[in-house]
C-alpha cells in the first residue's frame, strides 16, 4: 500500500509496505512467530527476518525519495491501526527486550529513531507546490478545529483561510492559531507545515467541502484536525467576542455545579456572555431573558435554557441565581446555580 502523496517526474509514491521481497506484512509475521518461539535461537532468527523487512521498505520506499513525497510511517497498511510501519518497528523493539530480558535493550531502536528524524527534517514540498499545483479548488476561507481527542473549534469562519499566495514553505495559509502557516496540496491531501517547514497535520478529503487528518507535530496526542468549507462565501452567521484572541475582559464571574462542559467562567461581550475555559477558547455564549439564562452554541443554535428560580447572597456578598435546566426538547434537566461578581 501506499501514501497518497504526488508523484511527478522519476519519484514514485513514498512506500510503506513495499510489494516486492520485502514488506511490511512479512515483517508482521515473523513477529508473530517470535512471539511463540519455543527457543531463543528460533525467536532470534524471526527478530532478525523482520528487521530485515522492515529495514529494506524504509531504504527503498520511505528514504530513497526526496521529491516531494509525503511518507506518513504511521499509516496503517491494512485497515489495522497497528500495523503501520512504525508500530511494526516499535513492536519490534519491544518484544526483542521481552525475549532478551533486557528492558534496555537497543539493537532495533535505529530503525525507529531514524525514520522518526526523516519525517521531522524533510521540507520538500513548498518549490513544487508553489509553482505546479492548482490550489483554487481549496483557496478561501474555512472552520478549522480538532475531532478529538475532542470536538473543538479553534478557528471560526473567516478566521483560517488557505490562499494562493506562495511563501518560503509553501502556500500562505492565514489562520488564528499559531502552529499552522503554509499547506502544500498532493491530490487528496492537504498537507499543514509550520513557518519553519514542518509538517503539522496531514488532513484527507472527505468530499471537497470537508477534509479531516491527524496531528503530526505531537503523534501522542492523538490530535485529529478538520476544516469545513465556509459555503456562504465569507458571510458568517457564527461569531466570537470583540476580544476573541486578544485579553479578555475583566467582568467575569463562575459558573456552579450546572458546570458548563468544560468551562469556569464568563465574559460579558454586548449581550452576549461568553463562556471561556482554561485555554481562553470561546464556543458557547448565555444570553438573558429577564433571569432566564439562554444557552446557545456560537453559531447560534440554542442549547438549553437554564430556568430562573431563586436568588440569594452567598458568603463572599455576590448575587447567586439558581434554577433548573429546560432541555431543547422540553425536558427538565439538572439543578444549576451562578454566581455574579
Amino acid at each position: 500500500m501506499y501514501s497518497s502523496a504526488l508523484s511527478y517526474v522519476n519519484a514514485p509514491p513514498c512506500s510503506i509496505d513495499i510489494n516486492r521481497n520485502f514488506s511490511v506484512s512479512k515483517a508482521i509475521q515473523a513477529l508473530d512467530r517470535a512471539s511463540v518461539a519455543t527457543n531463543f535461537s528460533a525467536a532470534r532468527n524471526e527478530l532478525l527476518s523482520a528487521y530485515s523487512n522492515l529495514e529494506q521498505v524504509m531504504n527503498y520506499g520511505a528514504l530513497q525519495w526526496s521529491d516531494c513525497v509525503t511518507c506518513d510511517p504511521y499509516k496503517s497498511i491494512d485497515g489495522n491501526g497497528a500495523h503501520s510501519y512504525m508500530n511494526v518497528a516499535k513492536r519490534l523493539v519491544s518484544l526483542s527486550r521481552k525475549i532478551y530480558n533486557q528492558p534496555n535493550y537497543n539493537e532495533f531502536l535505529g530503525l525507529v529513531e531514524t525514520m522518526q528524524n526523516r519525517v521531522q527534517i524533510d521540507q520538500y514540498c513548498g518549490d513544487y507546490v508553489n509553482t505546479r499545483v492548482d490550489v483554487s479548488k481549496v483557496t478561501g476561507p474555512w472552520e478549522f478545529g480538532r475531532v478529538s481527542p475532542q470536538q473543538m473549534v479553534l478557528c471560526g469562519r473567516s478566521k483560517f483561510e488557505l490562499t494562493s499566495n506562495p511563501g518560503p514553505q509553501g502556500r500562505v495559509l492565514k489562520s488564528c492559531h499559531s502552529n499552522e502557516s503554509f499547506y502544500w496540496l498532493l491530490n487528496n491531501e492537504i498537507v499543514f507545515v509550520d513557518w519553519q517547514g514542518y509538517v503539522t497535520s496531514i488532513l484527507y478529503a472527505s468530499g471537497q467541502e470537508y477534509w479531516e487528518g491527524p496531528y503530526k507535530g505531537d503523534i501522542n496526542a492523538r490530535i485529529t484536525h478538520y476544516i469545513k468549507r465556509d459555503k456562504n462565501n465569507n458571510t458568517d452567521p457564527c461569531s466570537r467576542p470583540s476580544w476573541y484572541g486578544k485579553t479578555v475582559a475583566p467582568e467575569v464571574a463562575y459558573s456552579g455545579s450546572y458546570g458548563f462542559p468544560g468551562k469556569s467562567s464568563w465574559a460579558r461581550d454586548g449581550v452576549r456572555y461568553w463562556l471561556i475555559n482554561s485555554t481562553g477558547f470561546c464556543n458557547q455564549y448565555f444570553v438573558l431573558n429577564g433571569r432566564d439564562i439562554h444557552l446557545y452554541d456560537y453559531c447560534g443554535n440554542e442549547m438549553a435554557i437554564l430556568k430562573y428560580e431563586r436568588s440569594k447572597i452567598n458568603d463572599f456578598g455576590h448575587e447567586t441565581w439558581e434554577g433548573y435546566t429546560q432541555m431543547p426538547d422540553g425536558s427538565k434537566g439538572r439543578n444549576w446555580w451562578m454566581s455574579w461578581l
